[in-house]
């Protein structure tokens, strides 16, 4: 099918969302500016009119997003640390996970927005670890120090271990809410769950990994 023209002022969110797009299919490494001009039926070199590399282009994305959404992330973990009764690790899951969850299904390009982190943090991208670098670090400090009071027996380097596969389990969960689910054993009909209902479902798994009672050895 042809692609429709590009309008005037539209090259540069076109590029944006394709960019998007590719990554999420493919990796940050197997693209090239040369067909992300393609799949945006854009003439070559409107990309470098409109960005300095490709580097550019992406962290540009992901601070469009990344930027409130670690804002909101904070301003949820400070609501936790200002009252008198210390947080539970529910709490702390759900400051985690639920901004993440409404941008996936309340707002416009959300989705996709979120499986493009879950496709950067799975092939950990140091593009998207300069992108937390710059907007997630307040937030993961605080995080930590959150989680330091949940769990007073565990050392630093098993809570960034928790924190980790947190985030890797919470990603995966959020970019497969409009994916069939899978079919486990011999379940051929798996029940089908709303979206919210599976954000809960994510919330207490991720509570239950960062909360997780640590076995004697």
């Amino acid at each position: 099918m042809k692609k429709q023209p590009v309008k005037r002022g539209e090259a540069r969110e076109r590029l944006l969302l394709t960019t998007r797009d590719k990554i999420i299919a493919q990796g940050v490494d197997g693209v090239s500016i040369r067909a992300i001009n393609a799949a945006a039926g854009v003439s070559a070199g409107i990309f470098h009119y409109h960005f300095e590399s490709l580097e550019e282009l992406i962290l540009e994305l992901l601070g469009r997003f990344m930027k409130p959404l670690m804002a909101e992330r904070e301003n949820l973990l400070d609501l936790l640390s200002e009252r008198e009764k210390p947080a539970t690790v529910q709490e702390v899951a759900e400051a985690l996970v639920m901004p993440v969850a409404k941008l996936a299904i309340e707002h416009h390009q959300g989705y996709g927005h979120v499986c493009l982190l879950a496709r950067l943090y799975a092939d950990r991208s140091p593009l998207l670890q300069l992108a937390n670098k710059r907007w997630g670090t307040k937030f993961n400090s605080k995080l930590l120090k959150q989680l330091q009071h949940c769990n007073p027996g565990l050392s630093n380097d098993e809570l960034a271990i928790r924190m980790d596969l947190a985030g890797l389990a919470m990603l995966r969960g959020l970019s497969a809410l409009h994916q069939p689910p899978v079919v486990w054993l011999k379940q051929q009909n798996p029940a089908k769950v709303d979206d919210w209902e599976q954000v809960r479902i994510i919330v207490d798994f991720v509570a239950a990994g960062l909360g997780a009672t640590q076995q004697p050895s």
